[in-house]
């Protein structure tokens, strides 16, 4: 599956949860191919998978591509997802994308060990 250089998004079998590494800002073109790819994702999976996010560095989302994640997550497509290693105005977005989705399967970590641990209780 080929994908932009801003994301990478794969099923790791070893720890089984669907990974996402977003670097960058984030715009609705990109936003929607992203959520497409994990759809085809999640099809493949036999029960509602755990999702671990890891967003390195500053990143903003314009308007449309954050109506585009929150529209996503009130599909409750996924049992749980873990975030990790993002910085404060990462975590801003975030904090306001998981709000209007009205997500409550989602948390915030330090550390990537932190994140795995909570996701696998």
């Amino acid at each position: 599956m080929e994908q932009s250089k801003e994301y990478k998004l794969w099923w790791d079998d070893k720890n089984k949860v669907i990974r996402l590494i977003k670097r960058g800002n984030s715009v609705e073109i990109e936003a929607r191919e992203m959520m497409n790819d994990m759809d085809r994702i999640i099809d493949e999976c036999n029960e509602k998978p755990l999702l671990l996010v890891e967003l390195p560095g500053g990143g903003t989302a314009s308007s449309g591509a954050r109506k585009i994640y929150a529209e996503y997550m009130k599909h409750e497509r996924l049992k749980k997802m873990a975030f990790f290693g993002m910085q404060t105005s990462s975590r801003v977005v975030m904090s306001f994308i998981l709000r209007a989705a009205g997500a409550t399967n989602a948390k915030f970590f330090a550390t990537e060990e932190e994140a795995l641990a909570w996701l696998k209780e």
